[in-house]
């Protein structure tokens, strides 16, 4: 079963549009979404195996220009979608 994290991220502020782009064409990504509040984005990614959660962050999303924090988070269990569990 796929393993799902999901990561918060702040952006330097200037380079906003080109680190969600730049995010948003990384292999694992499957989602990017600008946000409103203390983070200026979520990616949602996805990896065959626990292990690749650290190192997709490490060398994926903490290299991407103008990603300055991140804190993520992995999901356990399996989704709901329009009130039904996958």
């Amino acid at each position: 079963m796929a393993v799902k994290a999901y990561v918060l991220i702040n952006v330097d502020t200037p380079l906003t549009r080109q680190t969600l782009e730049a995010l948003s064409r990384l292999p694992h990504v499957m989602e990017v979404n600008e946000l409103l509040g203390p983070f200026d984005a979520v990616v949602e990614f996805e990896v065959e195996e626990f292990d690749q959660v650290a190192e997709v962050l490490r060398r994926e999303i903490r290299t991407v220009p103008g990603v300055r924090s991140t804190v993520t988070s992995v999901a356990i269990g399996r989704g709901f979608h329009g009130g039904r569990q996958e």
